[in-house]
């Protein structure tokens, strides 16, 4: 390491004692900076010749690895101006890295001075850049929801480069610390993997989750240059920009096609069999929850197989204004137009920026005409003009306002359900408690409703079931 360094250059970074120095100067209790300090660092590496540029973009991605962990754990559970800054800095680390990384193969390629030391380094070098371009696929998704094409056009390029060069399954170890072997294949289909997985439908810990799962399976997937080979369900285009798509006929001869192979039945199979014995593994020591873990296993085990998932009602084209709220008090926060709409839901464009309530699982109100209805947000992204479009189910028709009423106080709520003794009521968090009973007017009839269960969760309301005592 080092060994490159002109005695003579000017760069700060040029002289092997001053860089250790500085990285050992790094705040080690404070990920954020420290991440922000090696971008910075990052952003000056053109000026180094390329052997210097390789092992530099190494020595900084490894040195960083604890600090993105932790950052990326804070992330989830951060508030929104903390999530702001981290997700920023994480995009903007990863991406730096990435065309940093992108570059020396680029100038290898090209036959720059130079270019012979690293060449021993190529599969290392690639594989590396693939995992960038990852992290920083993932980073754009979690914080700004918009994918950058450059992304594809690069990892394509890469891959394509390493299959004229014969070493896309050449075993390395990506990191020192690591204790399985990969390949540029392998972290090709990583990558591939779960933006076959339709990301955009998973809150951002379920994508989190997911991006773990399908790294641990991801020995299992598989990737050909015909159909000729089962569990194959997607493919890309090597000469395009595009990300993934379902197999569909006819292919360009620059198309590859992958799919889950092996790990598709692994997943199936966890789905029913969540033991003891992967729970450690799979929720990373308990990490993330069993039950959000046993959740992302059947949306990839959907997703995953050969069967694309159906709608259950069919969507058609149509431009519907749309009133919005999130509030029980059904006073018209935003004004959406649909794209397509069916009885069970709707696609629609989010006019400006997205609501700061607007957030994969969450409920809210939307009103066609003079009915409000109770609607989740399945799934979000953004299209190449930074507009983001919304994909809503409806969960229940004609809501109807309640008041229920409890010491002396009335709390504001709407009614889903009431039948066989049993109630689902939107309540608001305003003045309620579980622990309390409640007194409602229904039909002339006043009943007594004890909470039962906490079926669902909006900004500022929440959905339960309770039981009706008397009537």
């Amino acid at each position: 390491m080092f060994k490159w360094f002109a005695s003579d250059s000017n760069h700060p970074l040029a002289n092997p004692k001053k860089a250790r120095e500085l990285l050992a100067g790094l705040p080690r209790d404070n990920p954020l900076k420290t991440i922000e300090e090696l971008s910075d660092w990052i952003e000056s590496l053109p000026d180094l010749k390329l052997e210097a540029r390789a092992d530099l973009c190494k020595l900084f991605d490894e040195h960083s690895q604890a600090y993105r962990r932790k950052l990326g754990r804070d992330y989830f559970g951060a508030d929104k101006v903390q999530q702001n800054r981290s997700g920023f800095a994480l995009h903007r680390f990863a991406d730096l890295l990435a065309k940093a990384y992108f570059s020396c193969i680029e100038s290898y390629r090209s036959g720059e001075k130079g270019a012979d030391a690293i060449r021993s380094d190529l599969p290392l070098l690639i594989c590396r850049t693939i995992n960038a371009i990852k992290l920083q696929y993932k980073w754009a998704h979690l914080h700004s929801g918009l994918i950058d094409e450059s992304i594809w056009k690069k990892l394509f390029w890469l891959f394509a480069f390493a299959e004229k060069t014969g070493i896309t399954q050449k075993e390395i170890t990506l990191f020192p610390t690591n204790e399985h072997k990969t390949s540029i294949k392998q972290e090709f289909l990583k990558i591939l993997m779960i933006s076959a997985s339709s990301p955009d439908a998973l809150p951002p810990q379920e994508f989190e989750i997911a991006d773990h799962i399908a790294s641990l399976l991801s020995g299992h997937f598989v990737l050909a240059s015909s159909t000729n080979m089962p569990h194959l369900t997607h493919y890309v285009d090597l000469a395009s920009n595009k990300p993934p798509s379902r197999l569909k006929s006819p292919f360009p001869s620059s198309a590859r096609f992958f799919g889950p192979g092996n790990a598709y039945s692994i997943v199936h199979r966890l789905v029913n069999e969540f033991g003891d014995g992967v729970l450690q593994k799979i929720t990373l020591g308990g990490a993330y929850s069993v039950e959000q873990t046993q959740t992302v296993l059947k949306h990839l085990s959907a997703q995953w197989d050969s069967r694309p998932p159906l709608r259950k009602n069919e969507r058609k084209p149509a431009a519907v204004p749309l009133g919005v709220t999130c509030s029980l008090d059904f006073t018209e926060r935003e004004a959406w137009t649909s794209e397509n709409i069916s009885d069970g839901g709707y696609d629609a464009i989010i006019p400006g920026e997205l609501p700061i309530w607007g957030k994969i699982g969450l409920l809210f109100f939307s009103r066609q005409a003079d009915r409000w209805d109770l609607c989740i947000i399945r799934r979000l992204n953004r299209d190449d003009l930074k507009r983001w479009h919304v994909g809503v189910e409806i969960l229940a028709k004609g809501i109807r306002p309640l008041a229920l009423e409890a010491e002396g106080f009335n709390i504001r709520a709407a009614l889903m359900r009431l039948d066989k003794g049993e109630a689902e009521i939107l309540v608001d968090d305003d003045g309620f408690s579980p622990g309390n009973s409640y007194r409602v007017e229904y039909d002339k009839k006043t009943h007594t409703l004890i909470p039962l269960e906490l079926l669902e969760k909006g900004v500022d309301f929440k959905l339960w079931r309770f039981r009706i005592t008397n009537s």
